[in-house]
C-alpha cells in the first residue's frame, strides 16, 4: 500500500488542514505532483479496499494505519463513499 501511504502520510497528515483547507485540495496535489504511475497505482489500492467490503470502523482503522488524519464523517461523506469519490479523483488524473 506504499503509494496511499504516500497520498495518506504526505498530504492527509495531521497538518493538511491548515496547508490545504480541505482534503480534495491535499489530493489534488498528490495528483499534480507524483507521478502518474504512483497516482495509477494508489487508485487501484483504493479499488482493492472497497473491494474487500469492508464495513465503515474496518475502513476507519485501515485508512488511519496508512497514515490519514482525514475524517470522512466530518465532511459529510460516509468513509466508502468518500473512498470511492477518492478513487475517481485519482483515475481521472491517469
Amino acid at each position: 500500500m506504499g503509494w496511499l501511504l504516500t497520498l495518506f502520510g504526505a498530504y492527509l497528515h495531521q497538518d493538511w488542514k491548515e496547508i490545504y483547507g480541505d482534503a480534495w485540495t491535499a489530493v489534488s496535489d498528490f495528483r499534480s505532483v507524483e507521478p502518474a504511475d504512483y497516482v495509477a497505482r494508489a487508485a487501484d489500492q483504493v479499488r482493492r479496499i472497497l473491494e474487500a467490503d469492508h464495513d465503515e470502523a474496518q475502513l476507519d482503522a485501515i485508512t488511519g494505519k496508512l497514515g490519514s488524519y482525514y475524517y470522512p464523517p466530518g465532511s459529510g461523506w460516509t468513509y466508502r463513499g468518500w473512498l470511492t469519490e477518492l478513487e475517481k479523483l485519482l483515475r481521472s488524473a491517469a
